[in-house]
């Protein structure tokens, strides 16, 4: 029973594979020929250039994802759950005060100055202290 059993844990072919690879490190025994070399060489080539291509396609997704100042503002303002008429309106506030670095607006209260949301049209100043209150939950003084 434990001979059938070794028969299908480990095929015969298998054995003889092991055992001639095996054997070429003893001496007297035939050198590797080149064409196994190559193959040897070829498969760690290939693997490398597998690896160094998915470190280079996860590098540039990384720093695409990361260094996008709109898709950042536009991912805050659905986050504040703002309407597009909001998002319009502090996207014009944002490019006029910060105009690298939009999002910044939402760490800033003070860029919503008294006198600019005193001098808007009134349906502008009712939808800057909307805005002011989502984002910042308070309303302006």
């Amino acid at each position: 029973m434990n001979f059938l059993f070794a028969q299908v844990a480990e095929p015969p072919v298998a054995h003889d594979l092991w055992w001639h690879l095996g054997n070429r490190f003893r001496e007297g025994a035939q050198p590797l020929s080149w064409l196994e070399i190559s193959v040897g060489v070829a498969a760690v080539l290939v693997a490398g250039a597998a690896v160094w291509a998915l470190a280079a396609y996860f590098k540039r997704r990384e720093r695409t994802s990361y260094h996008n100042p709109k898709a950042l503002f536009h991912d805050l303002c659905h986050v504040h759950a703002l309407s597009s008429a909001q998002q319009r309106l502090l996207w014009q506030l944002a490019k006029r005060r910060f105009p690298n670095a939009p999002a910044l607006v939402f760490l800033s209260p003070e860029s919503f100055h008294v006198e600019a949301i005193a001098q808007a049209a009134p349906q502008t100043h009712a939808m800057l202290v909307e805005i002011l209150d989502k984002v910042f939950a308070k309303t302006a003084p």
